[in-house]
């Protein structure tokens, strides 16, 4: 089937607004994500340096904004999925973003008013409100994509996606130049103002012809004919595909909370470097694959060219082959001598390697849990965003706490063993999906291969899965009505 040329079809935009909308919604991403990756590349080497803690408090202060984040997410969904305003909480989202990154500037201050226990207890708490307007800022922007560009959230994600990795790619590039060059405060307060800006454009731009009926624009909100809006029973969301995505993106962040807390003390010794500069070269390079990967999935989603559980697969792999090269020593490689460059060249290529697998696994992560629920209505595939941001949120979390306690116990390289095991886990689950259900390459559409079609009272054709069962009584189809209404939005 041919991809779609109009961006934003089916939803309550015309497609130049739309495209506007999209320009507004990359903007936000890459400032988000940059903010984020910001502390990458100094925040480590400082708390154990400076403010002489060891590496599982290390892992716990990274954690802290994961884990406010989790517990955020049902309160921030649960408020969105109700709202009536959305881009105005978009932009509120935003503008909270900017009030926790310019908190978080403060910590360093507090290092010589109170003492080294006191700021690092200040820095988890400033962590914690970073993660708790992260939250509302993902649940936000999931639920605009989803109602806005409703039959093109494939592609939207995975486009925004590469406007996570050019977000990152700037924040881990210039977080630790720009720590170098004028202290711990100036990175957070530049994306601070940066998001400030931002937030304030889209509300001028967008916020104040904000509709009625659930989503934004000067349109009525989106009703998707045939779907169920009363909120689905949780039980009944959980899938094969549903779960198969949700450990897709739990893996992702554990590994990106993993290195976030461990790689830069490593790479610093292993390399034997001085400053953070080398490092976060070595991090934009990691973003860079991962931008360029993003892209490269982004248009194999959009072309229905390769399954959501192969592109899973694909990741999993990737990031099982990076836990095996990243901690690896070859005395042998050296150029012209230099056995330091070939090293340092090494292991650009294994942070290259290892960071297209997370674009590989958290792309298709969230349309395959909407192709999962599909069948249960609008209400459904929302809630769905709860779930990916839940786990998102857990796995970010679990990866600082368990990196650091693993590497301080073990060192680096047992603990990089260690965390191979779950992604050999997902390959054998992406596999098994696949080889079961099929293969599936749209939201809204039935394409694997154990669809069936049967025909209803009218003598209409339809697409219905024999694996799927609902057993909630929201009024969404069920087996025993199967036969009376669509299985796809």
């Amino acid at each position: 089937m041919a991809h779609r040329d109009v961006l934003g079809q089916g939803g309550p935009f015309d497609a130049e607004r739309a495209r506007r909308l999209m320009l507004y919604i990359s903007v936000v991403t890459i400032f988000a994500f940059a903010a984020r990756a910001l502390p990458g590349p100094f925040l480590p080497i400082v708390m154990i340096e400076q403010f002489k803690q060891r590496e599982s408090m290390v892992g716990v202060a990274t954690a802290a904004y994961p884990m406010a984040a989790l517990l955020a997410t049902p309160f921030a969904t649960s408020r969105l999925m109700k709202t009536k305003q959305i881009m105005r909480a978009h932009c509120l989202a935003l503008m909270l973003m900017a009030g926790s990154n310019a908190i978080m500037s403060s910590a360093a201050h507090l290092l010589g008013i109170v003492g080294p226990r006191s700021a690092t207890l200040a820095i988890v708490i400033f962590r914690m409100l970073q993660g708790i307007a992260f939250a509302y800022y993902m649940g936000a922007n999931t639920t605009l994509i989803t109602r806005i560009f409703p039959k093109d959230v494939s592609y939207i994600v995975a486009l925004v996606e590469v406007f996570v990795g050019v977000g990152a790619q700037l924040g881990r590039l210039f977080g630790g130049v720009i720590y170098d060059a004028a202290g711990f405060a100036a990175p957070f307060l530049l994306v601070a103002g940066l998001q400030a800006v931002t937030a304030s454009i889209g509300f001028l731009c967008f916020g104040r012809c904000e509709g009625s009926g659930g989503t934004s624009g000067e349109l009525r909100g989106l009703e998707v004919a045939g779907t169920c809006e009363v909120p689905v029973r949780w039980s009944a969301l959980l899938g094969p595909r549903v779960l198969l995505g949700m450990f897709a993106v739990f893996l992702n962040f554990f590994q990106v909370g993993f290195y976030d807390t461990t790689l830069s003390p490593f790479l610093k010794d292993h390399l034997e470097l001085e400053g953070t500069t080398t490092i976060s070269v070595l991090f934009a390079l990691r973003s860079l694959s991962y931008l360029s990967f993003s892209y490269f999935c982004g248009q194999l989603m959009r072309h229905r060219a390769v399954s959501f559980e192969v592109l899973i697969l694909c990741g999993a792999t990737c990031c099982t082959t990076a836990c095996i090269l990243i901690p690896l020593n070859p005395d042998d490689f050296s150029i012209r001598g230099q056995a330091h460059v070939g090293l340092l060249l090494y292991e650009a290529m294994s942070l290259m390697i290892g960071s297209a697998g997370p674009a590989l696994l958290f792309i298709p992560s969230l349309p395959i849990m909407q192709h999962g629920v599909r069948h249960l209505g609008t209400a459904a595939i929302e809630q769905t965003t709860t779930l990916f941001m839940a786990m998102m949120s857990i796995g970010e979390a679990i990866g600082p706490i368990l990196g650091g306690w693993l590497v301080q116990s073990f060192g680096f390289q047992v603990s990089s063993a260690i965390v191979l095991m779950p992604f050999a886990m997902q390959i054998l689950c992406s596999f098994s999906v696949w080889l079961t259900l099929g293969g599936a390459v749209d939201v809204h559409e039935d394409t694997d291969a154990n669809a069936v079609q049967m025909t209803d009272q009218k003598g209409t054709s339809r697409a219905y899965h024999p694996f799927i069962v609902d057993d909630n009584n929201s009024g969404c189809e069920t087996m025993a009505n199967a036969m009376d209404s669509p299985s796809h939005v």
